[in-house]
């Protein structure tokens, strides 16, 4: 039954769409890029996935698995923490976005020196590492994204179109290689193709946002970068354990199983990794909101409200999301050639993943904008240890499925722990004033 054109419902909702026009049409723009990107990553990674075989894709997972470590590495926290910092500190705006790219090239330079290392010494050198080489750089490479500027400036769509571009030269280069005929694709010809879409999209990136950029300096580059440390040195250390939830398990199902097993859970995990790129870009606009509603002068009560509607927009976009893989894994899996029919049931049990990963994003970027690194230290830190135990029990035990069993469990004590302490911390703030 539609609504009459003067009632009070049909004017709340005229006035909750003007006063969020630019919000939906961001939040339109992110969804409608990143179903493009998701379409056609699904698309392109099957192909890669049934062309090169079960084995060479356990390669791919496995580089890409080292080269999201690395990124996690030269990002120093940034990605979580960038945007707080800009919105609350705006005076220190481009002092700020120096110290953080510096930091980033120290980092990178680390960790490129520790690539180059274990390469000479610990690997035997073919084309398949050479390949699996540039699969790291290219993902590492991407930390130097001004993702965090764009979002500071509300600029999330452009920077979206931006990793388009990035994505749809990658799958440009790979279906050209794919479709002329006697050129059969390598890991070689994919990490070069990676590293080409990132540098293009890093050129875009700096040449629109680097004169927008206010460089007066306020306290000079050292003392800021001094302060991104502190800032950011806790971030750092629960962001790469954190993450060892996710990743760790390829890394140890690699070694324990080898690449054959790596190579059927990565097709599974595919489907959820391109699902939660949807739920990652929305919560682009979250941290920034987060930022501003933890502000010292929002009342606790205003805090609260903001916080259980995030969190609940989350969970049921996780819960949309995970669905179909948890109860049609069978169908799903199909995309792949039969070789991967196993994975169903690894499917299945990671299907459950993004449902707890909407809360657990909401409540962490609470816990970035409110500055409770130690509180998101300790919490990480515990479930890091659950995760690395179950890994080390499950994975022998189950191999992929074990595997997947970790991760999800991981994700759900992960989910549970950090949206209690959000909540308890909100409830213990007066209704006036936000914790300092």
């Amino acid at each position: 039954m539609a609504l009459p054109p003067n009632s009070p419902q049909t004017g709340f909702l005229q006035n909750l769409m003007v006063r969020h026009k630019q919000l939906l049409h961001t939040l339109f723009s992110l969804v409608f890029i990143n179903l493009v990107i998701a379409g056609l990553g699904l698309v392109t990674r099957v192909s890669i996935a049934n062309l090169i075989g079960i084995e060479s894709f356990g390669k791919l997972a496995f580089g890409l698995a080292v080269g999201t470590f690395g990124l996690l590495f030269v990002q120093f926290g940034l990605e979580k923490s960038l945007v707080r910092d800009l919105v609350h500190l705006p005076a220190r705006f481009g002092e700020i976005v120096e110290a953080s790219l510096l930091v980033r090239a120290i980092l990178f330079l680390a960790f490129m020196a520790g690539l180059i290392v274990s390469a000479v010494f610990f690997v035997e050198t073919n084309s398949d590492t050479i390949g699996i080489s540039l699969i790291i750089l290219a993902t590492v490479a991407s930390a130097f994204s001004l993702g965090g500027v764009y979002d500071a400036w509300k600029e999330m769509r452009r920077h979206a179109v931006y990793y388009l571009v990035q994505r749809l030269t990658y799958f440009t280069l790979i279906w050209l290689v794919i479709f002329i005929p006697d050129w059969d694709l390598s890991l070689s010809q994919i990490g070069m193709f990676l590293m080409v879409g990132v540098i293009a999209s890093l050129l875009f990136e700096f040449r629109w946002a680097w004169p927008r950029i206010d460089f007066k300096r306020k306290q000079g580059l050292w003392p800021s970068t001094l302060f991104i440390v502190h800032s950011n040195i806790w971030i750092w250390v629960a962001v790469l354990t954190g993450h060892t939830v996710v990743y760790l398990s390829q890394i140890f199902l690699k070694f324990f199983s080898g690449n054959v097993e790596l190579g059927g859970y990565s097709a599974a995990w595919l489907v959820i990794q391109l699902a939660i790129l949807l739920h990652s870009q929305i919560g682009r606009i979250g941290s920034e909101a987060s930022a501003r509603y933890t502000r010292t002068d929002t009342p606790a009560s205003k805090r609260m409200w903001f916080y259980i509607r995030y969190n609940s927009v989350m969970a049921g976009l996780g819960l949309m999301i995970g669905l179909p893989c948890v109860l049609f894994p069978e169908v799903i899996i199909k995309i792949y050639s039969p070789e991967y029919a196993n994975a169903a049931e690894t499917l299945r049990i990671l299907g459950f993943y993004p449902i707890f990963f909407g809360p657990y994003m909401a409540a962490l970027q609470y816990f970035i904008s409110c500055r409770l690194q130690k509180t998101y230290l300790a919490s990480i830190l515990f479930v890091g240890a659950i995760s690395l135990g179950l890994n080390l029990w499950l994975i022998p035990l189950k191999q992929s499925e074990g595997a997947a069993l970790s991760v999800v469990i991981s994700a759900a004590i992960t989910a549970i722990v950090f949206s209690t302490i959000s909540v308890l911390h909100i409830r213990n703030l007066p209704d006036s004033t936000s914790a300092k």
